[in-house]
């Protein structure tokens, strides 16, 4: 464990420039919504379950929503499939959180070949879900890079005051090149003066965390670690901070991780930045949001407030045990990892409660003669102790496809369908902002004419809102290239 003075020391490296310059939005270029599809609600058969890392593909669709292309880096399966309802389905959970697999089969636009796919769903036994007693840090920028987006940032911050309950403890500290306690830790007795101390915090001085993010740490330190509560620091920035492997935030980061103290970052009003989505991704308890205008902050600690404060359980690791004729070609959703290279294991840092229910999804490549019996796919995690289990748990569970998968397209469930469907389209819209990227205009052109036909096909059959949200994101960004 690092001393404070120890910590300081490494983290007088951070000295972070600002990706992009933060600011407003611009004229809407299209009629779509910026935010949650329509159908994002509460899972129909109770809680839902999303991995951690990135949560949302907000900036992308601000981005089109402004008349600009995204970076390509900007659009990730993990985010996109976590703003859908994806319910697990099958038989009900007893445990915390268990396994719930859906097959598909599809037919290649290419060549014809089937393709299989395997849906890692997974639902939780909380039916009737309360989020537990929660120590909460919040962390908040009032650098001079702040001036045009201070409002943003304070009433994202009163939002989260006004959603905590009396069980539940919070500290604020604002920070530029110097940090203030907004609040000290404890009890929220006074919403009102508080929320007027925070609403009176003004944007001015350099921009430098490393004294902020030191102080979040020892109050949650000087907290406890009762296992019955929850732990989180959340941090409000226009700036990033290098989260490079070896960086003295990831370090922290880390830190605050083995300690049971998860880690939320908010980018306000700025440009989207891989590493920092990829490095929480990886950590547990590690989740990052963009929030891109004034509505959409006071909209966002609402109703998912308890959910993105509640981490259900940690190092979640998936085994695909397959038979000899199947081999994985990609695994999709796995925060951090955009390049879904094929593995037997697929590790997951951080399972999160939420409305909805993403997921992951693995595609497989046919590799010798069609077995109905594709092997059996394992999971195990630690639990999250706020909420009762205590014990690491394990299950197995078959993988059978019908036989007419052998030769014909097949879904298992409507869920497996529109995973396929959102994990296809996010594909196909990163692939086609590579080749903008690159100059090849006319191939990305025809790869946005596959997304969209893909798009409105499925949202037609399965009669999706959600899809139908996407159909219109996709041609406006198509419109744009």
């Amino acid at each position: 464990m690092h001393t404070n003075t120890q910590l300081r020391a490494l983290l007088l490296t951070l000295s972070l420039s600002l990706l992009a310059a933060c600011g407003g939005m611009g004229d809407v270029a299209y009629p779509g919504e910026v935010g949650p599809p329509v159908n994002a609600g509460v899972a129909p058969d109770g809680i839902g379950v999303t991995p951690g890392g990135v949560q949302d593909i907000e900036y992308a669709r601000e981005q089109v929503a402004s008349g600009s292309l995204p970076p390509s880096e900007s659009i990730t399966v993990e985010g996109l499939l976590s703003q859908h309802d994806l319910p697990a389905g099958g038989a009900a959970c007893e445990d915390l959180l268990c396994l719930r697999p859906a097959l598909g089969a599809t037919r290649s636009a290419d060549t014809g070949d089937l393709t299989y796919w395997v849906y890692l769903g997974m639902k939780s036994g909380l039916t009737d879900f309360q989020r537990p007693p929660l120590d909460l840090t919040i962390v908040m920028d009032r650098s001079g890079s702040m001036g045009g987006d201070m409002r943003e940032t304070e009433q994202a911050v009163v939002n989260m005051l006004e959603q905590l309950r009396p069980d539940d403890r919070v500290s604020i500290v604002a920070f530029n090149d110097r940090r203030r306690v907004v609040f000290e830790h404890g009890p929220l007795t006074d919403l009102a003066s508080v929320s007027r101390d925070v609403l009176s915090v003004e944007a001015r001085g350099s921009w430098e965390i490393e004294s902020a993010l030191e102080q979040a740490l020892t109050i949650q330190r000087a907290a406890g670690d009762s296992p019955e509560r929850l732990r989180r620091i959340v941090v409000l920035s226009c700036g990033y901070p290098d989260a490079s492997a070896s960086s003295p935030f990831a370090q922290l980061v880390a830190d605050a991780a083995r300690e049971r103290i998860g880690f939320t970052f908010l980018g306000i009003l700025l440009g989207y930045d891989a590493t920092l989505g990829a490095l929480l991704g990886q950590t547990p308890g590690g989740s990052y949001h963009y929030v891109q205008d004034l509505q959409s902050t006071r909209e966002f600690f609402g109703a998912d407030f308890d959910t993105m404060m509640s981490p259900l359980a940690y190092d979640l690791s998936m085994r695909l045990d397959l038979g000899a004729g199947f081999t994985i070609d990609r695994a999709f959703g796995i925060p951090g990892d955009s390049v879904g290279a094929p593995s037997a294991s697929l590790d997951v840092a951080t399972a999160f409660a939420s409305r909805r229910g993403g997921g992951i999804v693995v595609r497989l490549q046919q590799s010798g003669a069609f077995d109905q019996e594709l092997g059996q796919v394992g999971l195990s995690y630690t639990p999250e102790s706020a909420f009762g289990w205590t014990s690491e748990h394990s299950e197995d569970k078959p993988l059978s496809l019908p036989a007419e998968a052998a030769t014909d397209v097949f879904w298992g469930t409507d869920t497996v369908q529109k995973a396929v469907v959102l994990v296809e389209s996010a594909e196909g819209m990163r692939d086609a902002l590579s080749l903008r990227e690159s100059g090849s205009r006319d191939d990305a052109l025809a790869r946005m004419a596959q997304v969209v036909e893909g798009l409105r096909s499925a949202a037609t059959e399965l009669d999706d809102e959600g899809l139908r949200t996407e159909l219109a994101f996709a041609e406006a960004l198509q419109a744009l290239m």
